[in-house]
């Protein structure tokens, strides 16, 4: 393709996107990596900002973008903010309070795993600690012996995913789904999503957002394919991002207290 068309190509995706809310486009930036570089245009967060919030066509508005760090930013915090988000305070719950239960069952409740781990046992997915995305690798035990055939059909899987707080008996189901999983990285993964539920403890929009559970197997020796691996996590769908360590626990914090 010659740079003209690209360049023609990218000014185009840029007016489109333009008409777009901020939850759209937000979305629209985990489409490719192009829409991402497009979407991701202080421009079209600028439009987004200054039409919903006229006080920031001002020196003093400036400043309070500088502050935030972008336009974009500023949109995503005082749309939390908005839907009674706690914002950057840090919660009281730590990682080292909670257990995870999590157990995965097939047609006529056979087990495809089950395991219970302390948040302290839960390895980050990624380098960067903070991101409330862990890998749990299964022993033996918790591998469960369900068919071949439970996990290329993908149905009567049931994910149960909850959450306990140590030393009391306040337990939150964060994902009970029955649906059918998405197959990832050539059949070697399943994807379980859910939104979140809401709760008295916390203002209603949590339900935007939702839990995720992988499973990913492997081959034993007799032949068996089984669950090596649950990854879990939480995503924001304002931002297209995981939730960070601290929104995770603000969000247990108010729906277990």
């Amino acid at each position: 393709m010659a740079m003209d068309d690209r360049i023609e190509g990218w000014h185009m995706l840029l007016r489109v996107l333009g008409r777009l809310d901020g939850k759209s486009l937000a979305a629209a930036a985990s489409v490719s990596r192009l829409w991402s570089q497009v979407a991701s245009q202080e421009e079209l967060w600028k439009d987004l900002c200054l039409a919903k919030w006229p006080s920031l066509d001002s020196q003093a508005g400036v400043s309070v973008v500088n502050e935030a760090g972008s336009y974009r930013q500023l949109y995503a915090l005082r749309y939390q903010a908005q839907r009674g988000c706690l914002g950057h305070i840090k919660p009281w719950l730590s990682m080292d309070d909670l257990i995870f239960l999590v157990d995965v069952t097939a047609v006529a409740e056979e087990v495809v795993c089950s395991f219970i781990r302390r948040g302290s046992e839960l390895c980050p997915v990624f380098v960067c600690d903070e991101i409330f995305r862990f890998l749990a690798t299964l022993r033996e035990e918790e591998q469960g012996k369900a068919a071949v055939g439970a996990f290329r059909e993908k149905k009567g899987l049931k994910v149960s995913w909850a959450v306990m707080v140590k030393g009391s008996q306040r337990v939150f189901q964060v994902m009970d789904s029955k649906s059918a999983g998405k197959t990832m990285m050539g059949n070697a993964c399943i994807n379980f999503s859910e939104s979140l539920p809401d709760h008295p403890g916390c203002a209603p929009g949590f339900s935007q957002h939702v839990a995720e559970v992988d499973l990913r197997f492997s081959v034993r020796e007799d032949g068996n394919l089984v669950t090596s691996e649950v990854c879990l996590g939480i995503m924001n769908t304002l931002t297209w991002r995981y939730f960070s360590q601290g929104e995770a626990l603000r969000y247990l914090q108010h729906a277990f207290f």
